[in-house]
């Protein structure tokens, strides 16, 4: 066993052991937060003060290094609320996008698996949408539940549009739920962009790898979907910045 896999070793139990001791901290003031009724909790700007506070907890106890480029395209509330979509190659990738989100209001599609999870399941079947698979009648079913929450309000989606997490290191092909979510709202989509989390924490590893540690977000500009463009040429449009941050990762 090399020295960089037994460092790699003690921190990930070190990182794991801080998200068990904030989950723990954190947890009675999430609870009541997302107990409130719907009309107050998604409105609760506290929630997502907190939410935030914790997801940068979980992300520093990872010996990570994250930049973030572009932050002046994100609009401050409660201004232009948006479709936010991002690529999906690691767990980690979700308190990433909590820190970029911020305290602005914002629901995430995520799968009903989250919902499981001990302790914070709850929170997350209060607070987001969930879904098996984004195709079929169950993504069609949760992209409505999720416009319906978010119609009204200023808030943005935040939509994994690979719908799994992928460890190879492209970008896969996209869903098309954004688009149409962005079409119906008439609201923006923002493009984030997160490298390096395929090597450094994938799906079905355990260990952190932190000694490739610098992870880069890029939020690029708000794109609208325009009146006579088709909802799938849209959707090439922003797979192909993804695909051009990837190919420009080194």
């Amino acid at each position: 066993m090399s020295p960089t896999t037994i460092k790699n070793i003690i921190k990930t139990g070190i990182t794991y052991f801080t998200w068990a001791i904030a989950t723990t901290l954190f947890y009675p003031i999430f609870l009541p937060q997302v107990l409130l009724p719907k009309r107050i909790r998604y409105k609760n700007r506290l929630f997502y003060v907190t939410a935030t506070i914790f997801s940068w907890i979980l992300v520093k106890s990872t010996f990570l290094r994250v930049t973030t480029h572009g932050k002046e395209n994100l609009p401050t509330y409660p201004n232009s609320p948006a479709i936010i979509v991002m690529n999906h190659a690691s767990s980690i990738d979700i308190p990433l996008g909590q820190i970029v989100a911020g305290s602005y209001p914002h629901t995430w599609i995520g799968h009903a698996r989250y919902g499981n999870v001990p302790i914070l399941g709850i929170l997350f079947k209060n607070m987001h949408v969930s879904l098996k698979k984004m195709s079929g009648s169950d993504g069609r079913s949760a992209l409505l539940t999720l416009y319906n929450a978010i119609k009204d309000s200023p808030r943005h989606a935040l939509i994994f549009p690979e719908g799994t997490r992928h460890a190879d290191g492209t970008v896969h092909e996209f869903y098309q739920g954004f688009a149409m979510l962005a079409q119906k709202l008439n609201r923006p989509v923002i493009p984030v962009f997160i490298n390096n989390m395929h090597t450094i924490y994938p799906k079905e590893r355990y260990t952190i790898d932190s000694s490739n540690n610098h992870v880069k977000i890029i939020v690029g500009q708000p794109v609208y979907l325009k009146q006579d463009q088709e909802t799938e040429d849209f959707v090439k449009q922003i797979h192909t910045w993804f695909v051009e941050q990837s190919n420009d990762k080194k």
